[in-house]
């Protein structure tokens, strides 16, 4: 070897010694301190004191290669000495189902989330209070107009108590609006009259419905709260415009002003969900008959949702219903029939309680 490469490899050397003792420097803390030793001959390990334990970087990163992404964060924390789970048992990040996780699981007392009861079908209960809920809301002069589709599937949620949790803010959420709008200057006053229904289907997977009025003056600022509502429940980003919108939408809002049939409609729709066996017993022969062919219903499979699978706002609940009863008198809404077609979806609940108004205006 000339004299010319021995003197370029000895500039070489000098320069990664150089390098080497500056990099000792800059890790040279109270909790971190590389030993990095280079002696000719000799290719040395770095190594790292981390909360009193010594270990190697090196061999850490190669151990947890073979890893999923879940499981290299959460050893990679673990092996920082950073506290995974919290004082209430709840864990900081979420838990797969590797080595790792299931150490964790094994090591800690961790929270037990609450189980949460399932519903299959619509039972004929629910939809008993669903038809009347429609009709107190057209008796008190409203038409549940906007009906609004959310799909969690869609969104990227897939966990069914999540979900359950998502849907329960949003209807929190949408009461808050509407107390919202109404304390505004010029603004109609309004109850928080809904309905609710979940389902799972093929192409929107978990999903919920919404119905509810809303005055049609204020329905297209409701739409435009919805879809930023959801988007912020769901951390989605705002959608770009330069790209093409997908055919799967994860809110869906329309509005049918005053069409009180259009309600109905809405309504035999999301009772899809009925209990194709549910009977109810009729008045004068006695017998039990289908409530799917006496409510002129087609019923399918709606899969399996945690919690119920129907809700009402409080102001279509029993005490609304009570109240309404003592102004307007006691007013039959389930018809228990003689045939099939008993179950009316028209305009007289609408028409009984404007009568009525207009009689209470009347002095003798």
């Amino acid at each position: 070897m000339s004299q010319s490469n021995q003197h370029i490899l000895s500039d070489a050397s000098e320069r990664r010694l150089r390098i080497d003792k500056r990099k000792m420097q800059m890790n040279d803390s109270p909790t971190i301190k590389s030993h990095i030793a280079r002696q000719p001959g000799i290719t040395a390990r770095p190594t790292a004191i981390v909360h009193g334990r010594e270990i190697d970087p090196d061999m850490e990163s190669d151990r947890y290669r073979f890893l999923s992404p879940t499981e290299q964060r959460i050893a990679t924390m673990w092996r920082d000495g950073e506290d995974l789970v919290d004082r209430q048992g709840r864990t900081r990040v979420p838990l797969g189902n590797g080595p790792i996780s299931r150490l964790i699981r094994a090591t800690y007392p961790l929270q037990q989330p609450k189980r949460v009861a399932t519903s299959n079908v619509i039972t004929l209960p629910e939809f008993q209070r669903a038809y009347e809920a429609v009709a107190l809301a057209n008796v008190e002069g409203f038409v549940l107009n906007t009906f609004l589709t959310v799909s969690w599937t869609v969104g990227g949620v897939h966990g069914a108590s999540h979900i359950h949790s998502l849907h329960e803010r949003l209807f929190a959420s949408m009461r808050s609006w509407v107390s919202d709008v109404q304390q505004s200057a010029g603004m109609p006053e309004f109850p928080f009259a809904a309905i609710w229904v979940k389902e799972v289907g093929k192409k929107l997977g978990l999903h919920s419905h919404f119905l509810l009025h809303v005055p049609t003056s204020l329905f297209h600022r409701f739409r435009e709260w919805a879809h930023k509502a959801t988007r912020h429940l769901l951390e989605l980003p705002k959608p770009d415009p330069r790209m093409a919108a997908s055919a799967l939408r994860v809110v869906h809002c329309s509005g049918f002003g005053n069409d009180c049939v259009q309600q109905w409609r809405v309504l035999k729709y999301l009772m899809k969900g009925l209990d194709a066996d549910a009977a109810m017993p009729c008045v004068q022969s006695h017998h039990h008959f289908l409530v799917a062919e006496f409510a002129g219903l087609k019923p399918s499979n709606q899969g399996t949702v945690a919690g119920p699978r129907f809700g009402r706002s409080r102001a279509l609940g029993i005490s609304a219903f009570r109240k309404a009863e003592a102004r307007y008198g006691r007013f039959n809404f389930w018809i228990e029939g003689k045939d099939q077609n008993d179950l009316p979806y028209d305009n007289r609940y609408l028409s009984h309680g404007e009568l009525h108004r207009q009689l209470e205006q009347v002095s003798i």
